[in-house]
């Protein structure tokens, strides 16, 4: 009985050109490729040993050209380090600044004050004028001028 062109299977054209990886292949597996008699052997998977020698065949990278990649990389890597290192250390002496010029100015702050405060003794004492020695008032004055040499010593140390 004859088979009719509808109940065979349809055979596919075989590309002219083989693929890069496809034309290291050994010469035993080139039969599957063109399309060969037995089909049901094409569609069957491949066994362990052709998936290893497919494995195998793979194009390996360079291993020049893989150290090359990592040095970059390593550059890479050492260029952001010392970067992130050169801008903390930039922020530790920013922040050394910040709080020497805050304790500055509240020192400068505190000093106008008691010169003030120091003028204020000055024209008290000059406003006392003279007492008799002995008296209460006498040694009320001469305590407000102990103390207004006192801060005054004081401020000239600093």
């Amino acid at each position: 009985m004859k088979k009719s062109a509808e109940h065979e299977p349809e055979q596919k054209p075989v590309p002219e050109t083989v693929p890069a990886a496809d034309t290291a292949r050994p010469a035993e597996n080139a039969g599957d490729i063109s399309g060969g008699s037995n089909p049901a052997e094409a569609a069957k998977p491949a066994s362990d040993a052709e998936k290893t020698e497919k494995k195998a065949e793979s194009p390996k990278p360079d291993p020049a050209v893989r150290i090359a990649e990592l040095e970059k990389l390593n550059a890479e890597l050492q260029d952001q380090y010392l970067r992130k290192a050169a801008d903390f250390d930039n922020y530790r002496k920013r922040m050394i600044k910040e709080k020497q010029e805050a304790i500055d100015f509240a020192n400068t702050r505190l000093l106008v004050d008691l010169v003030q405060i120091l003028d204020d003794f000055d024209r008290g004492i000059a406003a006392g004028g003279v007492h008799e020695e002995g008296s209460p008032v006498a040694a009320f004055a001469d305590g407000i001028t102990m103390i207004r040499n006192q801060m005054g010593s004081m401020l000239e140390k600093n």
